[in-house]
């Protein structure tokens, strides 16, 4: 079985602002590995929300987006 990632929509409250946005879940380090590589487009409201087990510090960088 292919290991498919998960979707989920998340709010985000700026003030009375809210903005849904529904991204895909980059919960395993090989996910966060691949992370959003060869995706040419998303669409408005879309992206990758990178879930890490612990506090981390530093950046990211992705080949290929």
């Amino acid at each position: 079985m292919k290991n498919r990632i998960k979707t989920k929509v998340i709010k985000i409250i700026s003030g009375n602002k809210v903005t849904g946005l529904t991204v895909q879940v980059a919960d395993t380090q090989r996910k966060r590995e691949k992370g959003l590589m060869f995706v040419g487009k998303l669409p408005e409201n879309e992206g990758m929300l990178f879930v890490f087990s612990e506090e981390i510090y530093g950046g990211f960088w992705m080949k290929n987006t």
